[in-house]
């Protein structure tokens, strides 16, 4: 019995012309969708308390302690011309990580 072959690999798609797939997360923010690259993506956490910043820039809502890693949140709508919202108890954050940095993005 033959075992089923796997996908091709992304890396020489584009030489062979064929499209880039892209895995995505996907979400809503003032009810526009948005997506993440899930390789980019980590985790879906709700932040119960979070600490403000004083004199941080008003995107940065504030830094929590995630499993001993102090994370900052940002609110990324004011950036993309959206209206903002005040964040509360039991907000909902994407942990997004690159460069070996993790931020929380207000979801």
């Amino acid at each position: 019995m033959m075992a089923p072959s796997a996908p091709p690999v992304a890396d020489g798609a584009a030489a062979l012309g064929v499209p880039r797939v892209v895995r995505a997360c996907l979400f809503v923010l003032a009810g526009q969708p948005f997506a993440i690259d899930v390789a980019s993506a980590r985790e879906v956490v709700i932040v119960e308390e979070f600490t403000r910043v004083p004199r941080a820039p008003s995107h940065l809502v504030g830094v929590t302690n995630l499993r001993g890693y102090i994370l900052p949140i940002f609110d990324i709508r004011p950036l993309l011309g959206l209206p903002s919202r005040v964040p509360g108890l039991g907000t909902k954050v994407v942990v997004t990580e690159a460069a070996s940095v993790q931020v929380g993005i207000v979801i």
